[in-house]
């Protein structure tokens, strides 16, 4: 679970039913942030988030960085300056769950980029990091598509 604020959490399937007709709280977002669809989890060791914000950085990081949470805000798993938040200049744009030795595809226009696990090492980092910047005329991205090999 995940908001556009760069913030998020693992959690089971079983937490997201309830009992109650009412339904229940599970994700807290801060101001102005909205949730992004969940994605689903294969492997916490080996699986990678991949997460594109608005400002067109890419940042990739472990599974295993995330904390595993039944409700709440979770951990920050992008930096994002607070006043590029709050103005809704940049937030995340797309969150995706990348298997091991997966390639992704960005589509921006006509055009697209493939990339190998090999040449995404270079947007590692740790989780919290501001991500690295894509390449020019590619950091808008209209749709992703991701091949596990």
């Amino acid at each position: 679970m995940a908001s556009d604020a760069g913030y998020g959490f693992i959690c089971q399937v079983d937490d997201l039913t309830s009992k109650n007709k009412a339904g229940k709280s599970l994700l807290t977002l801060p101001e102005n942030a909205l949730p992004l669809p969940p994605q689903r989890l294969n492997n916490e060791l080996t699986d990678l988030i991949m997460i594109i914000t608005k400002g067109g950085r890419m940042l990739i990081f472990e599974a295993s960085e995330l904390p595993t949470m039944v409700k709440g805000k979770g951990n920050q798993m992008v930096s994002i300056p607070a006043s590029q938040a709050a103005s809704g200049e940049d937030n995340v744009a797309w969150l995706r769950v990348l298997p091991e030795n997966a390639s992704v595809t960005l589509h921006f226009g006509k055009r697209k980029i493939t990339m190998s696990m090999n040449e995404l090492v270079s947007f590692k980092a740790k989780r919290g990091r501001r991500g690295t910047s894509l390449p020019r005329g590619a950091q808008v991205i209209d749709h992703i598509d991701i091949e596990t090999n």
